[in-house]
């Protein structure tokens, strides 16, 4: 984070040497002209540079990773300036009050000129977009939100699984203005998204597909996305050709492909998007989507994916997102306990757990969970740790995802001895009753204390001796 603000500034400066950067405050200065952003294109994320006296908004087409950009109080005339936003795809927080543009206008004209030229974004001037300010800038366009019809299933988005993660992601595309059709056999996530938008809800999975050709699935496990898609009343009763299918769970890549195949006989599209960020990621609409499919598959899915995503990577063919979230969350895993573990050692050896984090987070052993996630209480706040380990992450899915990675591995013939000790680990906790905890609990099962005495005896024998 850079801050220059308050200065007299006439012009932006290289950024040649900041390839991290992430936000910029620029703000209360004499900048005329956005410009030497070309260097932090990939990374800048927040603009920050409102009470300067720019005219235009050329510059900032590059900045492809940009989400906020606070630009008001500034002498921009023409609304066709923000034209020139209309091709960053993650935009989704902007400030433009107090430039020429609002003059002679409401409040409610001015943010619908926003919306009509920035169609993802959430939040206008400080407030959240509303449902009835899409559906107004819908029918200055010429369209119109149409009620629940089984004979026009496309103009709606269907969402089945609507749990710590699936629920956010919900609210996150009914927030951007699209129709919800959505299934959850659990009424309290369904009553906490129909206050977001526009949102049906269907009496099951194959009532979703009834009335919406894209169809998005964020499921615990391979035995409910089997029964979602494949079961009595499952998905694949109502699909054709027109249906395009997103799960978004993690589960068995070979179960994953041997499904998009059984769809595909129906003529449907399916690709497997798991996700990673966490359920910040999923409220704050910034999650990293592994999409395995065509690449023409993938291109179709951009849109959607977008409006609850920051990342949209192509993994390759169906399974390979799977793939990559297993592989990426053993390693996780596998990260977050040997942080646990020499944080759990410096500890009892008389170091300050956050003295160490602190050496760990400007040394060699760097890594996000030590650096974002840390599991000792009180290091830093806002994470689970701090929390008594609720919420984030639970024991019990980091379980299931470790399970799966040796299921595979071993389906390739692959060694993964470090993942089956630790899964071995979390199999422990989840025995024990602390399968809702977060994974980084796993610091605690570490000191001992919840450790069976013949397994605290085991690890106690490993201890150096002086000669």
């Amino acid at each position: 984070h850079l801050s220059l603000s308050t200065n007299s500034i006439d012009r932006l400066i290289p950024l040649s040497g900041m390839k991290k950067l992430r936000i910029l405050s620029l703000g209360r200065n004499q900048i005329k002209k956005i410009e030497k952003l070309d260097d932090v294109s990939d990374t800048l994320e927040e603009l920050w540079i409102s009470y300067n006296v720019i005219t235009t908004l050329d510059g900032l087409s590059g900045l492809t990773n940009l989400t906020t950009l606070y630009i008001s109080n500034n002498l921009i005339k023409s609304w066709d300036e923000l034209d020139k936003l209309s091709n960053l795809p993650k935009l989704r927080d902007v400030l433009f009050s107090g430039n020429p543009i609002y003059e002679g206008l409401s409040k409610e004209e001015a943010r619908l000129n926003v919306l009509k030229r920035l169609r993802n974004v959430m939040k206008i001037d400080g407030d959240m977009v509303k449902q009835t300010e899409r559906d107004a800038m819908l029918r200055v366009r010429g369209a119109s939100i149409r009620c629940l019809s089984s004979s026009a299933p496309s103009s709606k988005v269907g969402f089945i699984g609507l749990g710590q993660m699936g629920g956010h992601m919900a609210r996150n595309l009914a927030k951007a203005g699209n129709h919800l059709v959505v299934f959850d056999v659990v009424d309290a996530n369904v009553q906490a998204v129909k206050g977001h938008g526009t949102v049906d809800v269907a009496a099951s999975p194959r009532e979703v597909a009834k009335n919406c050709s894209t169809v998005i699935t964020m499921l615990p496990s391979t035995p409910h996305v089997q029964e979602v898609y494949l079961g009595k009343n499952g998905l694949v009763h109502e699909l054709t050709k027109d249906h395009f299918l997103i799960d978004s769970s993690t589960i068995d890549p070979g179960f994953t492909k041997t499904l998009a195949s059984t769809l595909a006989e129906k003529g449907a599209t399916m690709i497997d998007a798991p996700v990673s960020g966490g359920v910040n990621g999923a409220k704050n609409g910034t999650l990293t989507f592994m999409v395995g499919g065509s690449q023409a598959a993938y291109e179709k899915s951009q849109l959607v994916l977008k409006q609850m995503g920051k990342n949209i990577v192509h993994c390759g063919d169906v399974s390979t997102g799977q793939a990559a979230k297993l592989c990426n969350n053993l390693a996780l895993a596998i990260q977050m306990t040997s942080v646990a573990e020499a944080l759990t050692l410096g500890d009892k050896l008389g170091i300050d757990p956050k003295v160490l984090s602190g050496i760990m987070n400007t040394s060699t052993s760097q890594c996000w969970s030590s650096s974002l996630y840390n599991p000792y209480p009180g290091v830093m706040e806002g994470v689970p740790s701090s929390n008594d380990y609720n919420g984030g992450f639970a024991s019990v899915l980091m379980r299931k995802d470790l399970g799966l990675a040796i299921e595979a591995a071993k389906s390739v013939e692959a060694s993964v001895p470090l993942t089956a000790s630790v899964h071995a680990f979390y199999n422990m906790i989840v025995n024990q009753g602390h399968g809702g905890k977060d994974f980084g609990y796993i610091l605690k099962f570490l000191e001992g204390k919840d450790l069976p005495t013949t397994l605290t005896s085991h690890i106690s024998s490993f201890r150096y001796t002086r000669k």
